[in-house]
């Protein structure tokens, strides 16, 4: 089991992505302490995301691994989202170039963000 020691708010939402390999078992995050609330059981290879919300008493971000677990947990990030946080997800934007007058030119894109 991984751990990793945060300072935790109660109530606060964390996002969390990994990259994950496994080939038996299964891998859930978890925020652990005096309370346990769990993410998403995941047994497939590929760049997962959660959200998870702190109850009082977690101190601790965990991936609880089953018994048969054969996984290898890469590139974790957490954060807390923002209210200028977009929502987990593929995303589009544009591109307007404007002149030194303030006239807009031709608009460039889509490009795509992906949010984790």
């Amino acid at each position: 089991m991984a751990r990793f020691r945060v300072p935790l708010v109660t109530g606060r939402s964390y996002r969390v992505a990994y990259d994950l390999t496994i080939s038996a078992g299964n891998i859930r995050p978890r925020l652990n302490g005096s309370a346990i609330t769990t993410g998403t059981m995941r047994t497939t290879n590929g760049r997962w995301t959660d959200t998870l919300v702190a109850a009082p008493g977690q101190d601790r971000i965990e991936f609880l691994a089953s018994s048969a677990a054969s996984a290898s947990i890469d590139n974790v990030l957490v954060y807390v989202p923002t209210p200028a946080c977009l929502a987990p997800g593929t995303h589009y934007f544009w591109i307007e170039p404007l002149n030194a007058d303030g006239a807009a030119g031709p608009l460039i894109g889509p490009f795509s963000a992906i949010i984790e």
